[in-house]
C-alpha cells in the first residue's frame, strides 16, 4: 500500500487484509486519486468471526468517511458489504455501479440505495443483486425504480433475484420508459417465479418499441 500513491484502480478483499493495510486503504481513499475501487466483504468459515466482524466495521467506517471526497471515483463494485452502513454513498458520481450478494437488502438497504441513485446523475451501468433471503416491500421497490428512473443517462441495467410482481410491473415500465438511453435490460433469477406471463405481456411492448437486448427470467 506505500507504494500506491497514484494508484487509480484499486480491489481490495476483506479476509486477507491487516490493520495496518486498513490505515493505508484509509489514506489512499483520502488522496482522492482512484476511478475504479471493488471490495469484496465475503465471510469465509476459515475466518474468525469476531475478527472478520471487526474488519468489516471498519471497512464499512473506513469508506463510509473516504466517499465524503472521492470526487474522482467514477466505478464502484460493492460484494458481499453491509450496503446500509453507507450513506455517504451519495455524495459519488459514479458512471457504473454494481452491488453484488449484499448483506441482508432489506428495505432500509434499499433506501439508502435509492438515495444514492438519486444523486448518480452520471450514472451509465448498474447491477443490483437482491438477497436471496429477504423480501423487499413494494412500496421500497416503487420508490427504488423510481429513483433509477432519475438517471437519464443509464445505458446498462440488470438485476438479479428480484421479486417483480405483476403488481410493481407498471412501476417498471414506467422507468423503462424514462431512461431514453437505456440499451440493455436484464432480469435474472426471479425469486418465487413472481412475475407471471400475464406480467411480463405488461413489459412485452415497451421493451419491444425500445429495440432493448432483454433476458428477463
Amino acid at each position: 500500500f506505500a507504494q500506491m500513491e497514484n494508484l487509480q484502480s484499486l480491489e481490495i478483499s476483506l479476509f486477507d487484509s491487516t490493520n495496518e493495510e486498513m490505515r493505508s486503504l484509509e489514506a489512499i481513499l483520502k488522496r482522492n486519486k482512484l476511478s475504479e475501487l471493488t471490495i469484496d466483504s465475503y465471510y469465509s468459515r476459515s475466518l474468525d468471526y469476531y475478527y472478520y466482524s471487526v474488519m468489516r466495521w471498519r471497512l464499512d467506517s473506513v469508506l463510509n468517511e473516504g466517499f465524503n471526497s472521492m470526487s474522482s471515483l467514477r466505478e464502484l463494485h460493492l460484494r458481499c458489504v453491509d450496503f446500509i452502513h453507507l450513506p455517504n454513498l451519495r455524495h459519488l458520481d459514479l458512471i457504473n455501479f454494481s452491488l453484488l450478494s449484499p448483506l441482508e437488502l432489506n428495505d432500509d438497504g434499499i433506501a439508502v440505495l435509492s438515495d444514492a441513485l438519486r444523486s448518480w446523475r452520471n450514472l451509465q451501468q448498474l447491477s443490483i443483486d437482491f438477497d436471496k433471503n429477504v423480501s423487499v416491500a413494494e412500496c421500497s421497490l416503487r420508490k427504488l425504480f423510481e429513483a433509477i428512473a432519475g438517471c437519464h443517462r443509464l445505458q446498462i441495467l440488470s438485476f438479479h433475484y428480484l421479486e417483480m410482481a405483476d403488481s410493481v410491473v407498471p412501476s417498471v415500465c414506467k422507468m423503462i420508459e424514462s431512461l431514453k438511453q437505456l440499451t440493455e435490460f436484464t432480469s435474472e433469477n426471479q425469486r418465487n417465479e413472481s412475475l407471471t406471463e400475464e406480467g411480463f405481456k405488461q413489459l412485452e411492448p415497451i421493451i419491444k418499441r425500445k429495440g432493448l437486448n432483454t433476458e428477463v427470467n
